[in-house]
């Protein structure tokens, strides 16, 4: 039982951090495409570490103005990330050239086991730059290129109540340096316990993840690997009856070789490699294993990728993007049984894109750009994608204006869950019957940026066909919830606005977006989605780092919403969620950090998950106390902030 409403953690780091960012912007110069739109933290989110554990990738994401991050508990258990009101299967990532998904269900698509530090700022990527980036994701992709091997590290401990407790160690080395070119190695390890803020949700994760890096001077080639063991316990986790004791047990397993060469005009390659398995013991109801039916599951993927920009002359560019990924179902209680359509698939897609500028002076220009792509498997037929974007650029005053239109198309195929689980009633009734999805973006906008401000406003149209959602129909009193997935046909309508602003010591974030859809889910019984019809229709976000002076400052962190309504939830549709920062660089200690968090200073009961219950009230508002010391013996490392930071948990 649970009953402790302070939680306090000490962490110590020591040996030192190196790190660092690069922050690639993909359109400094007229005639390139912006597959970048804006950095995912570090600029749109203030309070950017999370005060329950150690950091996870999806652990900056929330009160990001293009994330909508749905969590079950601590955001660090399981969370679905969704984008522009994309349901948890439409959102993919990409390390480097690696567009890595999962087979059986998009849940578990962000349990990547790479220690955040070693990579760069994630960025978003939505209509024809996510068809250039994305693999079997027809919304968005999260991308992240991979850091350069920076010699440091970082050892971490932490205590708390509710018997939590936690530990980190990072440690990267310089083993030869000749010339340009320069070999590392990098190592993490990290640790999480905890009982949990409410009965049964408790959590156990360790993760080990390292690479080993050779760097030139136009190029960069990294090996990584990577471990991740997670157990936690949610009430009514994916089931939203609060009455379940779920529980997720799993082991992800990752390899991957990426290499990145850049060359003349603009031009670079990047191509690589990865081997991922999951091995998943899923428990209905934690005091009857196996109730209705064990949920247990080993699955295996791998893949190539590439793609790349070639620039032929000052007018001429070509975008590419090609993919290979099988995927198998090593072993399953209820994937497969030898009742299912099949367990394993080959996959290929490739996306061309060229573009041509007209550039009318030295300050405006014009492009062009139309492709196609095409998306195939060995189970059904291929899918032809056109892709086109026109847009006009420009500068004036110090502000550079890009006017866009652009028109996409994406297609991916159904996790394993959705399309082979048994279709008799169940917690999760499959349905063979699902087909390949295929979504189609319009897209207008507009974009004003300068050395300290940028602003963009987009206005989108997408339709979604044959979508794979998963259901309610109520058939009367006294039924447990199940849920059905159904195939959906979606028509979405949405603004986005997204502004930011640094002036002097203070920088500013903000961002609104609404969104109206009409759903036809084909003749089917539906009375509640869990997921296609769970969003947001207006959310602002505000995100404020105030500098005070004095090494002061302030970190704010705000989310309004109003979420669709659904008979599933039993919180209120309407939410504002409130993180509040106090942070202190100490003058006499160069790179000593003090800060203070609290997190849901609002006490929002809103449940992201129609059903599935929030973190309790009383227990939200956890304080934590780390200190973190950090030293690095590169002389040419930007070295990372070292910090003593108080914060609190959500």
């Amino acid at each position: 039982m649970k009953r402790t409403r302070l939680k306090t953690r000490v962490t110590i780091l020591a040996l030192g951090m190196a790190g660092a960012g690069w922050l690639t912007v993909a359109a400094e110069e007229l005639g390139m495409i912006d597959l970048g739109a804006f950095p995912v933290f570090g600029l749109s989110v203030a309070n950017d570490v999370p005060a329950g554990g150690f950091s996870q990738l999806v652990s900056h994401l929330r009160f990001e103005p293009q994330v909508d991050l749905q969590t079950r508990g601590p955001a660090e258990s399981q969370s679905d990330v969704t984008v522009r009101g994309s349901i948890f299967e439409q959102t993919g990532f990409r390390i480097g050239a690696l567009n890595i998904m999962d087979p059986q269900t998009g849940h578990y698509a962000g349990e990547l086991p790479i220690d955040p530090e070693m990579l760069d700022i994630p960025r978003v990527h939505t209509g024809i730059a996510n068809a250039l980036s994305g693999f079997n994701s027809n919304v968005s992709t999260i991308d992240y290129r991979i850091l350069p091997i920076l010699q440091g590290g970082v050892m971490e401990l932490g205590l708390g109540t509710n018997r939590t407790h936690f530990q980190r160690y990072r440690q990267s080395w310089i083993v030869a340096e000749a010339g340009v070119h320069v070999t590392g190695v990098e190592v993490s390890l990290a640790h999480s316990s905890s009982d949990g803020t409410i009965d049964n949700g408790d959590h156990r994760f360790i993760r080990l993840s390292g690479r080993i890096q050779q760097q030139s001077a136009i190029g960069q080639t990294d090996l990584i690997f990577g471990y991740v063991d997670k157990f936690y316990g949610w009430p009514g986790m994916y089931t939203g009856n609060r009455n379940l004791q779920e529980t997720d047990d799993y082991q992800v397993y990752l390899i991957g070789l990426n290499h990145r060469m850049e060359y003349g005009l603009g031009s670079y390659v990047e191509a690589g490699l990865f081997y991922r398995r999951l091995r998943d013991d899923y428990e209905l109801d934690r005091p009857r294993p196996g109730f209705f039916r064990p949920y247990e599951h080993t699955t295996e993927v791998g893949g190539l990728g590439l793609h790349g920009r070639h620039g032929v002359d000052e007018r001429w560019s070509v975008y590419y993007r090609g993919n290979f990924v099988a995927d198998n179902i090593v072993r399953s209680t209820e994937l497969k049984t030898g009742t299912q359509r099949f367990t394993s698939r080959r996959m290929f897609s490739a996306v061309v894109l060229p573009e041509y500028t007209i550039r009318l002076d030295d300050n405006q220009s014009w492009q062009v750009a139309g492709g196609v792509g095409y998306d195939r498997d060995n189970r059904e037929s291929g899918k032809v994608l056109p892709q086109a974007r026109l847009s006009y650029r420009i500068r004036a005053a110090g502000w550079q204006h890009t006017w866009y239109g652009e028109y996409s198309t994406h297609s991916q195929v159904t996790g394993y869950t959705a399309l082979n689980s048994n279709p008799g009633p169940g917690a999760f009734a499959g349905n063979p019957d699902l087909v390949r999805e295929v979504t189609r973006n319009s897209e207008i906008g507009w974009n004003v940026s300068a050395k300290n401000a940028s602003a963009t406003i987009a206005l989108f149209h997408r339709r979604d066909r044959d979508l794979a959602d998963w259901t309610f129909a109520d058939p009367g009193p006294g039924f447990t919830i199940f849920r059905q997935a159904n195939p959906v046909d979606l028509n979405s309508t949405g603004v986005e606005l997204i502004g930011h602003y640094i002036w002097r010591a203070t920088r500013v974030s903000a961002s609104y977006a609404w969104m109206n859809r009409s759903a036809d889910y084909q003749g089917a019984a539906v009375d509640a989605s869990y997921y296609a019809g769970n969003f947001a229709q207006h959310r602002a976000t505000l995100n404020l780092n105030i500098g005070l002076g004095g090494g002061w400052q302030a970190l704010v962190d705000q989310e309004v919403r109003r979420q669709e309504p659904n008979r599933l939830r039993n919180s209120s549709d309407t939410a504002y969620r409130l993180s509040f920062g106090l942070q202190w660089n100490i003058p006499s200690l160069e790179g000593l950090q003090i800060r203070i968090i609290a997190d849901n200073v609002t006490k929002s009961n809103f449940e992201p998950f129609p059903g599935t219950p929030r973190r309790r009230q009383a227990d939200d508002r956890v304080f934590c106390l780390s200190l973190v010391r950090c030293h690095a013996w590169n002389s040419n490392t930007h070295i990372r902030k070292r910090a003593l930071s108080v914060g609190s948990g959500n």
